[in-house]
């Protein structure tokens, strides 16, 4: 479903002014764009994200501790965050072909929103922090690190997540490049959404 982006792509987007327009990709349920337009806007606050529920966030279960951490992220990085739950997007377009793996009806909202509205990430780093566990560049740091960081507990090295320059030598053998590239935004307005589009699902077998 992701697309690779070359550095120089990359590059450009760390570059961009805050009030430069990118235009991104997120795959919502259709549920999410009814609750945008009653508020007039979309958020990850819409019922929809598929992260958890209220009990798994206070026992610091499933997933929510990265999105917490995440949202944490944002309220430093991003002025006048709303502090809401980010949407998720691609800042590359992905596959249109039919996918089997959705569980409910899926929609492709295609956007633009100021750079300086969203938080850029390599999105395969992304797993280490939804996973629990520190992100390490090389095999020896691998090796030398402890394994799950604790049910409430971060790590320092989650921060890398964010570094999408490119890596050389050990680094780029043992993790590859940050060519897969997320946004989180704070919130995509209904005047900045370009395109719906359902998107298809293959037939039952």
């Amino acid at each position: 479903m992701a697309e690779r982006m070359p550095w120089s792509r990359r590059r450009e987007l760390l570059e961009m002014p805050p009030e430069a327009p990118v235009r991104i990709w997120s795959f919502q349920h259709p549920a999410a764009l009814d609750a945008a337009r009653a508020r007039g806007w979309l958020s990850g606050d819409h019922g929809h994200t598929g992260a958890g529920d209220a009990e798994e966030m206070r026992n610091g279960n499933g997933f929510w501790r990265a999105y917490g951490w995440m949202r944490g992220r944002m309220a430093e990085r991003i002025p006048g965050f709303s502090g809401e739950a980010p949407v998720w997007a691609w800042v590359k377009r992905p596959s249109a072909k039919p996918m089997d793996a959705w569980r409910t009806d899926v929609i492709r909202i295609t956007a633009s929103v100021p750079r300086g509205r969203m938080l850029l990430s390599d999105e395969d780093a992304w797993h280490a922090v939804l996973n629990g566990r520190p992100y390490s560049l090389t095999e020896a740091e691998s090796d030398t690190g402890t394994g799950s960081v604790g049910a409430f507990a971060t790590s320092p090295t989650w921060e890398r997540i964010f570094d999408l320059s490119p890596r050389t030598g050990e680094q780029a053998l043992w993790c590859g490049q940050p060519e897969y590239v997320q946004a989180c935004v704070d919130r995509i307005y209904l005047n900045e959404i370009l395109a719906v589009r359902t998107m298809p699902r293959k037939p039952p077998r």
